[in-house]
């Protein structure tokens, strides 16, 4: 069971942010192809070599009133995405406890909510990762940085300003797909316990040269969010996994 909050901004390169906290019951299960929980909500890794690994990867976005954020009033409120795809992991460099790994996935993007379930286009987003497990005090380390690629439909979703929702300080605006911004995270992970971790983390968008600069919706260069957790291990197997 993992308790979660953090200051997260309403979409990618919105002008406002706000506190959300939810409690999350989650499993983890390392099996030699299914996993789940780590890495992943649930995922079939096939082992291609030493360093390639094919698998599922998993990612989305929590929704947002529209009538809570001053640039979207008026627009339809924005539903939790879903996203889901094949994801291609490349071990660049493994030392001990600690590594680099470039992950190349594509995932398929579908909001949720009163609409219905609705096709959102696809986000391709590329990334490196260092993981340090052996960091300060015995905490685990995490940095990544990856630029993000969108297809229309979801450059549409967050920056499109339809005509009849446009206004003096709001106009008309058709998104286009291309290049969406950069992501850069950082994680740190504490075990308290052989049962219970800690985990902050925050991650930055930096959406400079993105290519729907041009819509009034997309108002900063960069966003920040925060978050911060506790994780307990209600129950365990007495078999381990091999890694």
């Amino acid at each position: 069971m993992a308790g979660i909050g953090g200051y997260v901004v309403d979409y990618p390169g919105a002008a406002q942010s706000r506190f959300r906290g939810f409690p999350v019951p989650y499993f983890i299960y390392r099996g030699d192809v299914l996993r789940a929980g780590d890495g992943g909500i649930l995922r079939g890794r096939f082992q291609i070599n030493d360093r390639l690994e094919f698998d599922l990867s998993f990612g989305g976005s929590l929704n947002a009133d529209s009538d809570k954020n001053t640039l979207r009033q008026g627009l339809p409120d924005l539903d939790f995405l879903a996203e889901i795809g094949p994801q291609l992991t490349w071990r660049a460099w493994q030392e001990k406890d600690r590594s680099v790994t470039v992950n190349l996935p594509m995932r398929a993007s579908i909001s949720l909510g009163d609409g219905g379930v609705q096709s959102q286009g696809f986000v391709l987003n590329p990334r490196v990762t260092y993981r340090d497990r052996v960091f300060i005090g015995g905490t685990t380390l995490s940095l990544g940085v990856g630029p993000i690629f969108a297809s229309e439909r979801l450059m549409d979703y967050f920056y499109e300003v339809r005509p009849q929702y446009a206004l003096r300080d709001r106009p008309a605006y058709d998104a286009t797909s291309g290049y969406l911004g950069t992501e850069v995270s950082v994680g740190i992970t504490r075990v308290l316990t052989p049962q219970v971790r800690l985990f902050t983390g925050a991650q930055i968008g930096v959406f400079s040269g993105a290519t729907n600069r041009g819509s009034t919706l997309l108002a900063r260069e960069t966003n920040w969010n925060l978050a911060f957790g506790l994780a307990w291990a209600i129950w365990e197997s007495d078999r381990r996994s091999k890694e």
